[in-house]
């Protein structure tokens, strides 16, 4: 059974409040931080969906070769992947793909970046731009309006970036970039030289088209 943390999802898929509610914070605040290795969180997330969800998701999870540990809490980084992964199912009602990629860049300083892709029905430039705004929803049913907003939290919490792209009838790309630290640098670039697989993932080039820099709310 995939180590999935009982704060992070029930048996049922869902949380009492329509969304995984992650610790307090990404590596401050109290929260326990630990090295997490992101590619077996991704692992384990991969399992439980799969085992749990209907037949009409299609899941592609791809996580390079040198993907280096990430200093964060590990149920505070589970609990933002299966909310984005809720949004992606929530916006194909019909059923399609959503993929999970996960890779190091080192554009200016070196980070992990963590991309969840869907090609469901997509929002308007005026939806993603209020997305991570608290209680904000499309849904004419239900609480809504938690999934991005705690996103946002841990990636501001964890000193990244929040990315978003979507067009509506093609689908949604939300990215995290996640910086390492000054250790965690050293680490990925001993992984990277001795992980030159031909199977290892290139890490794919962040979207530009809407940025947002976190901000506490």
């Amino acid at each position: 059974m995939p180590r999935i943390n009982a704060r992070t999802a029930t048996g049922d898929d869902r949380v009492p409040s329509s969304r995984a509610q992650p610790a307090p914070a990404a590596r401050g605040d109290g929260a326990a931080v630990e090295p997490v290795s992101v590619a077996a969180c991704l692992a384990d997330i991969e399992a439980f969906v799969k085992a749990t969800w209907g037949p009409k998701i299609h899941f592609e999870f791809r996580a390079s070769a040198d993907l280096p540990l990430l200093t964060c809490n590990r149920i505070s980084l589970e609990a933002t992947i299966i909310n984005l992964l809720f949004n992606a199912r929530d916006a194909m009602p019909d059923g399609g793909v959503i993929s999970v990629v996960a890779a190091t860049i080192h554009e200016g300083d070196t980070a992990i970046e963590l991309r969840v892709a869907d090609n469901g029905v997509g929002m308007t430039e005026d939806t993603v731009r209020r997305a991570t705004e608290p209680f904000f929803t499309t849904k004419s049913t239900g609480l809504g309006g938690l999934g991005l907003p705690l996103v946002g939290r841990f990636v501001q919490e964890a000193g990244g970036r929040l990315q978003i792209e979507s067009k509506p009838g093609i689908g949604t790309s939300v990215t995290l970039l996640l910086p390492l630290s000054t250790s965690e640098v050293g680490q990925e670039q001993r992984l990277r030289g001795a992980a030159s697989s031909p199977g290892s993932l290139t890490a794919p080039s962040p979207s530009s088209s809407i940025d947002q820099h976190t901000q506490a709310r």
